[in-house]
């Protein structure tokens, strides 16, 4: 039985990675950013795993932020591509 070949995601479209783009120069600058920032791209991007919301808690509340994880940052650095 032949083993099945591994799946790969497609390549990142030229609208993901401007919204990366903008996300992580947005992140590095600690300036908020969510779906209204990522239009259109937001659901590949979180199911790709490289755009996910994280819980904090500020002054003893609960608050998600919205963050580019450092899968993302990596696969943009191997296309050349950086913020």
């Amino acid at each position: 039985m032949k083993p099945k070949p591994e799946h790969k995601p497609h390549p990142l479209s030229p609208k993901m990675i401007e919204a990366l783009t903008e996300a992580i120069e947005k992140q590095k600058n600690n300036i908020p950013f969510g779906p209204d920032n990522i239009k259109g791209s937001l659901i590949r991007l979180i199911a790709r795993g490289l755009i996910v919301r994280e819980q904090k808690t500020i002054n003893e509340h609960n608050a998600f932020q919205w963050h580019v994880t450092d899968e993302a940052i990596a696969l943009m650095n191997s296309l050349g591509v950086t913020a």
